[in-house]
């Protein structure tokens, strides 16, 4: 009581949830805000985006973009700190991987934007290049392509991710992910 309500910088990947609030990303501060018809906006998750400490990157943006309500006890986040696609728990805001390499073993360059299908079995995600912004450079110029070849990989992409995949599929190495096209430079946004 009393206390100054959060305050936001870059707002990305609104999505709404079943009880009538809205949940987006911050990228900039790695956090995650729930918003209420009501005026009330509040902190859900900090550090977001699991932007790893000390690895030598001043990343621009190291939270968490798209976000996709998976039920009412999980959400998907791209998080562009650890450049991948997670699950998070809702209640104990444990993450679970679901896509952090392409098939053949590359880092994904930073998954940006994610949507479900309706049977909630695929997730399809843009794979840009806006988690290799640093803020020396935080513009979108041709540095970001030449870190998707050093880095990522190798070419942006829109992908579906298999998210009830048999025990078989080896996801540590992509064996989940199918392309869904390469052809954009700077996919951003999805939906179906």
């Amino acid at each position: 009581e009393g206390a100054l309500p959060p305050t936001v910088k870059w707002t990305e990947g609104p999505v709404p949830l079943w009880d009538g609030r809205l949940m987006f990303s911050d990228t900039i501060l790695a956090k995650i805000f729930i918003w209420s018809p009501r005026g009330f906006l509040e902190e859900f998750l900090t550090n977001a985006g699991d932007a790893p400490k000390g690895d030598g990157v001043d990343r621009a943006e190291p939270g968490s973009n798209g976000l996709a309500v998976f039920d009412n006890n999980e959400i998907l986040a791209c998080q562009h700190g650890r450049r991948r696609l997670v699950k998070i728990d809702i209640t104990s805001k444990a993450r679970r991987v679901v896509a952090a390499v392409a098939p053949g073993g590359k880092r994904l360059n930073g998954p940006n934007d994610v949507a479900l299908s309706a049977d909630k079995k695929s997730a399809y995600f843009t794979d840009a290049v806006y988690a290799f912004l640093d803020n020396d450079r935080f513009a979108d110029l041709p540095y970001l392509d030449e870190l998707v070849k050093s880095n990522g990989t190798g070419a942006t992409a829109v992908w579906r991710a298999a998210l009830e995949a048999p025990p078989s599929v080896n996801r540590r190495n992509g064996e989940h992910l199918e392309l869904v096209t390469d052809a954009l430079s700077r996919p951003n946004g999805v939906a179906l």
